[in-house]
């Protein structure tokens, strides 16, 4: 589906919510992702509906859900990974003090 687009899916940002991952953080991040991106392209590559859009709003989509993908995989790593929200919300204080 992809293809016939000319579209691909483009590198996870190195960061979730302004906070810098490392190594192993981003490893669970892109495999997070990865997967429910997966799991949500295959849906949308069998159904029939979306199949008869135009290309452009095809891609429209494929954008959103990948998006939506995305921000799961984010929650998800909030959770698997606490201090990673405990940085985030620690910067948050920190700009609003300056």
């Amino acid at each position: 589906m992809l293809n016939n687009l000319q579209t691909g899916i483009g590198y996870l940002p190195r960061n979730i919510a302004g906070v810098q991952l490392d190594e192993n953080q981003y490893d669970d991040y892109q495999r997070i992702a990865g997967r429910y991106s997966k799991q949500l392209l295959d849906n949308l590559a069998n159904n029939k509906s979306f199949l008869t859009y135009k290309p452009e709003d095809q891609l429209t989509v494929i954008g959103r859900t990948i998006s939506s993908a995305r921000k799961a995989a984010q929650n998800v790593m909030f959770n698997l990974h606490p201090e990673i929200l405990q940085q985030a919300n620690q910067q948050y204080r920190d700009d609003i003090v300056k």
